[in-house]
């Protein structure tokens, strides 16, 4: 069971989580088939999981690969209305660094589209990725050390 609380007005709660996955000064990302937008591989947390079990799986889900979860950089709160679900969105989020295997068919090619129109690619950080602060931070700071706390909310 997801972590995921729907509440009355088109409200919901989310707990996420998300690889910052960079190769040669890229960024690989996610185009779910419903969306308009990339977002960081990922989803949500589910009852009696952690955040790192979390993440290994979603992973295994999304690109059927075992990855190297190196630590986790940044804790979010983000308040948001997401378009396509026309929900409004108070989410929690775990985003960690992630390294491919060397012999993933990712690192092999820039774009790659899967049976349910879902689609993965290698972006920059000039590109907008959901959340777009994590990329701002990242061009501004680099990737960090400790770990950092970020609050966003839509305009």
């Amino acid at each position: 069971m997801d972590l995921t609380i729907n509440f009355e007005n088109k409200k919901r709660l989310n707990i996420r989580v998300g690889a910052i996955i960079e190769h040669n000064g890229r960024y690989l990302v996610y185009r779910d088939n419903h969306a308009n937008y990339e977002y960081f591989i990922g989803g949500r947390v589910q009852l009696n999981e952690s955040s790192l079990e979390a993440i290994h799986r979603e992973i295994v889900e999304e690109l059927n690969e075992e990855v190297d979860v190196e630590r986790l950089l940044f804790l979010t709160e983000n308040f948001f209305f997401e378009e396509t679900l026309a929900l409004n969105y108070h989410e929690l989020g775990y985003y960690y660094l992630v390294h491919l295997p060397a012999t993933s068919r990712y690192l092999r090619s820039d774009t790659t589209l899967f049976p349910n129109s879902c689609e993965v690619k290698w972006v920059t950080l000039e590109h907008e990725v959901m959340p777009n602060e994590i990329f701002k931070h990242i061009k501004e700071h680099g990737i960090e050390k400790n770990i950092n706390h970020l609050i966003f909310r839509d305009k």
